[in-house]
């Protein structure tokens, strides 16, 4: 049987409401057992405050690397990898919001064929009706 354990390598940078809505999301929204590596490469004290309640909430299901200054997106996914011990590997944007089961979905894909070594999700616009 597949172990289907996840690191989600999260590079983030002073976007707090970004932030809350991706980590959020990925909490309420996965099913399978993950952990979440927060790369921070900014400096906002409310980022920092929200990251502390989170890892307070789900403990070891997240990691956060707090850089002294900003890295860039490649070398922080690069310090996520370093760190991952995980089988698989998600990176993830803090743009986006997941939904319910969509990591589930993607390790399906691994199933379907050993040769697969990589999955790229579709995604699709949330439109909101504006009034």
């Amino acid at each position: 049987m597949m172990d289907i354990r996840c690191d989600i390598i999260l590079p983030i940078c002073d976007q707090l409401e970004f932030t809350r809505n991706c980590i959020d999301s990925i909490i309420a929204g996965t099913d399978i057992p993950y952990r979440i590596i927060v790369i921070n490469n900014g400096n906002s004290d409310d980022v920092r405050s929200y990251l502390s309640g989170i890892h307070d909430k789900i403990g070891e299901r997240i990691l956060v690397v707090q850089n002294d200054h900003n890295v860039g997106w490649v070398k922080a996914v690069n310090q996520g990898f370093a760190l991952s011990t995980a089988p698989f590997i998600c990176f993830q944007n803090d743009d986006t919001v997941v939904t319910k089961g969509w990591l589930t979905k993607m390790m399906a894909v691994f199933g379907k064929d050993k040769r697969i070594g990589l999955v790229n999700p579709a995604w699709k616009a949330v439109r909101k009706r504006w009034r």
